[in-house]
């Protein structure tokens, strides 16, 4: 389980207008969740791996933000957005993967 504050942060934005990135303060971030990870060796020579995590990642405040896509490409779109409460841009809420290793024995 994890619960981590960021103050300061810092994000990418991006100008539509001059095709350009830049960095940006955000303010305060908080991240908690919890992660699960497993090694399964079900048979000789093969082991399976899983994990997952929840991420909750929002932004606690950040106001002036540059607006989403979806906002400022609008008709009479507002010069920013305030997205305070809002989930981090790029941050995925659910993450799962999985693999598995098969070792052959020499004959």
């Amino acid at each position: 389980m994890f619960w981590t504050q960021v103050n300061a942060y810092q994000t990418n934005a991006y100008d539509d207008v001059n095709r350009v990135q830049y960095l940006t303060n955000a303010g305060s971030v908080r991240s908690r969740g919890v992660e699960v990870e497993s090694t399964l060796i079900p048979l000789r020579g093969l082991t399976l791996n899983i994990n997952g995590s929840y991420n909750d990642v929002s932004y606690l405040s950040y106001k002036d933000a540059p607006c989403p896509p979806e906002v400022s490409l609008a008709p009479g779109a507002p010069a920013s957005c305030d997205l305070t409460g809002h989930q981090v841009v790029g941050a995925s809420k659910w993450i799962g993967n999985a693999n598995g290793e098969i070792q052959m024995e020499p004959e």
